[in-house]
């Protein structure tokens, strides 16, 4: 005997496969989750990944958690299970592709500073790469035709000039060019008016 959690098997996993909350004198399935203990010493965060961007997740990669009921800490933890079949969004959005990600918390380096109880609600960032020292722009500010990436730059009297670049690296909002621009080149962030482009 010690202290700790109950958790009844009925308030865990998709809401759909939920059943009557267990009481005194309900029938019971073969192999049914009566109950949890959970260890809140050893925790896991369970977040899903679109599967545009799951190639780019490893196990073992760093990853960051915020909770959502201790917004002001950082919890670093680490990658280590990715799953293998991804789970659509249900009859609301049927075309949503996600992949389920673990990430191992350490919970042992925060101390008390941080109380954690299974089903809160979490966001994470993981790191999937780092790039130092090159040169970036907005990823709004590159556009593609074929197989040429291109950025607008301005060519003097209200007119810009479309510049092939090569694309190294990208994250959500910044892209990585190896070629086609000087360090201080100022670009277009938007499609260039009717005219506005220079032949």
């Amino acid at each position: 005997p010690k202290d700790g959690l109950v958790v009844y098997g009925t308030s865990v996993g998709p809401r759909w496969r939920r059943r009557d909350p267990i009481r005194q004198g309900r029938q019971i399935g073969f192999n049914e989750t009566i109950f949890i203990l959970p260890d809140t010493r050893d925790m896991l965060a369970s977040v899903k990944v679109h599967e545009a961007v799951i190639p780019q997740v490893k196990v073992d990669q760093t990853a960051v958690i915020t909770i959502d009921a201790h917004a002001a800490e950082r919890v670093k933890g680490t990658v280590t299970q990715i799953g293998t079949m991804a789970e659509d969004g249900g009859w609301m959005n049927p075309e949503l592709r996600e992949y389920d990600v673990k990430i191992q918390l350490p919970l042992e380096a925060l101390g008390d500073k941080v109380s954690l109880k299974p089903a809160m609600r979490c966001t994470a960032t993981i790191t999937v790469g780092q790039v130092d020292n090159e040169k970036t722009v907005p990823v709004q500010a590159v556009f593609a035709e074929g197989r040429d990436s291109f950025c607008y730059v301005p060519a003097g009297h209200g007119k810009v000039e479309r510049r092939i670049v090569k694309r190294g690296r990208a994250s959500e909002t910044y892209v990585v060019i190896e070629g086609g621009l000087e360090e201080d080149d100022r670009v277009l962030l938007r499609e260039p008016r009717p005219g506005e482009v220079q032949e």
